[in-house]
């Protein structure tokens, strides 16, 4: 048996002992370590909700990456985004311990406009004991003006990651702005559909700070109820560039922190001679 082989065969038998833990740390995309999914509001809806594509205005060209405090060191994800109004393309690569690795292809497009939106992804998995494929779809509403809901169906095919089965999961959310949009309130409910068991419960509280920065702090319960993870992450919108930085702890497990840079160019809709 090879050394690559020996390796997967550990990796599994651990998923086998801690099926939730092992699961979600194979293969969690950037953003989705400190975002809810009905926050996706630019390029990085590719990976938390595609209906957020459908509201992206912008040119974008993006890089991110992430460590683990009290990991094997090094960079544990990192990856690149090219996205154009509502359609992206994406690339994340995922390293574990023994140097198991994952390469993860994303493709996405949106359609919709300020009230309501939907999206699709389509993903290709590649890596150690890696050869698959999954499905995302989404879609948005905002039935007023400070509501705002969405309903994510993520991983389709349920693919297998690095030996581990990433099940698919329904995840309706909601969230409430106020203070004339300065502060937000967000919520997830993760359901895993083979079983129809909850998976994970997120809220996430934003307010706006001076010069166009956003604090962001999340906190993740599991099915049981327990804490799992509280994330804090600081975000600052320019004319051309968007950036956040984020950390987190996770109990039982590695704690990510890393950040997001993205160059961006608004798209102008020009107007047709003698349109008015």
């Amino acid at each position: 048996m090879s050394a690559a082989a020996k390796r997967l065969l550990l990796t599994t038998c651990a998923a086998a002992a801690l099926p939730g833990l092992s699961a979600a740390q194979s293969f969690i995309p950037h953003p989705q370590n400190y975002l809810v999914s009905v926050d996706a509001v630019d390029a990085r809806s590719l990976w938390l909700q595609p209906a957020g594509l459908s509201r992206t205005r912008d040119a974008t060209l993006a890089v991110f990456g992430h460590g683990e405090r009290g990991g094997a060191g090094g960079l544990a994800q990192y990856g690149a985004l090219i996205a154009n109004g509502g359609i992206a393309v994406g690339w994340e690569r995922s390293r574990e311990p023994g140097g198991l690795r994952a390469d993860t292809w994303t493709v996405g497009a949106g359609a919709g406009h300020a009230r309501a939106g939907i999206g699709a992804t389509r993903s290709w998995h590649r890596g150690t004991g890696t050869r698959d494929g999954s499905f995302a779809l989404g879609g948005r509403y905002a039935p007023a003006g400070a509501l705002e809901m969405s309903l994510l169906w993520r991983d389709i095919g349920s693919p297998v990651i690095l030996g581990d089965t990433v099940r698919a999961t329904l995840v309706p959310a909601a969230a409430l702005n106020f203070l004339g949009g300065r502060a937000r309130l967000s919520s997830e409910w993760e359901i895993v559909t083979a079983d129809w068991g909850t998976s994970a419960v997120r809220t996430a509280a934003s307010v706006a700070l001076p010069r166009g920065t956003v604090l962001t702090v999340r906190a993740e319960l599991s099915g049981a109820g327990d804490p799992r993870s509280i994330a804090v992450a600081l975000s600052w919108s320019g004319r051309a560039v968007r950036t956040t930085a984020f950390a987190s702890d996770v109990r039982g497990a590695p704690d990510p922190f890393g950040g997001y840079l993205a160059m961006v160019r608004p798209l102008e809709t020009r107007r047709r001679p003698g349109r008015r």
